[in-house]
């Protein structure tokens, strides 16, 4: 194998990496801020912005489809409270009241449905409660934690494509060894015209080294 197929699979399998490493990052985004099991309450300290409540689909759970996603919410967003620090009640807006419906994301490596977004104007702790339901609930900013990774992820994406482009043009290149004919062997006698060949020495490289007419001399490159 020549060194150029060498560094090709090398760079092919950097750019698997790469790719690898950008979904996980971006899994990384999907990840709960609080989890708790409902009917019941979790206090939990949150940032500004939006967030979402979302109750996860069993472990056990066959639901492949949306509308077998959509069949397994058993909570009603009548049926989740927040409460911010001063003890005040937050709005929520249906996750799934629209006619298109939301779509379940990957949670926590978890398959899980949007119950009610509000939006969070003063950072603390906040009581979310979930009474006459039950489920595996959780809470998440998935849309903010997800831009402030995209740029870590296009760079590693992009990588991964120069880094697979590199290796299949220098498998391509590789996979005829350097010369301009095919070398005599080391130790023979048939006459060869003066000129640089495949190094007799080292076949699966690109060296290449000058015979003379009648025998192979030191010169190499």
């Amino acid at each position: 194998m020549t060194p150029k197929r060498v560094f090709g699979i090398a760079a092919i399998l950097l750019a698997l990496a790469s790719w690898i490493g950008s979904a996980a990052i971006a899994l990384s985004a999907f990840q709960s801020q609080a989890q708790w099991q409902a009917p019941g309450s979790t206090s939990v300290q949150l940032a500004v912005g939006k967030w979402s409540i979302f109750q996860k689909l069993p472990t056990d759970s066959t639901a492949i489809t949306p509308s077998d996603v959509a069949a397994a919410r058993t909570v009603k967003v009548e049926q989740v409270m927040v409460t911010d620090p001063s003890g005040i009640n937050v709005p929520l807006t249906c996750s799934y009241c629209s006619t298109k419906g939301e779509a379940a994301i990957p949670l926590d490596l978890q398959l899980a449905n949007s119950i009610a977004d509000f939006s969070v104007s003063t950072a603390g702790t906040y009581l979310i409660t979930v009474k006459d339901a039950t489920g595996q609930m959780a809470v998440a900013n998935p849309v903010t934690s997800l831009e402030s990774v995209m740029g870590q992820v296009m760079v590693l994406g992009a990588l991964g494509g120069v880094l697979i482009a590199v290796g299949v043009v220098l498998i391509i290149r590789g996979r005829t060894p350097g010369g301009t004919s095919q070398p005599p062997s080391a130790g023979a006698s048939v006459a060869q015209p003066p000129g640089w060949y495949q190094n007799p020495y080292l076949p699966d490289s690109d060296s290449q080294m000058w015979w003379d007419g009648t025998k192979w001399t030191s010169n190499w490159r």
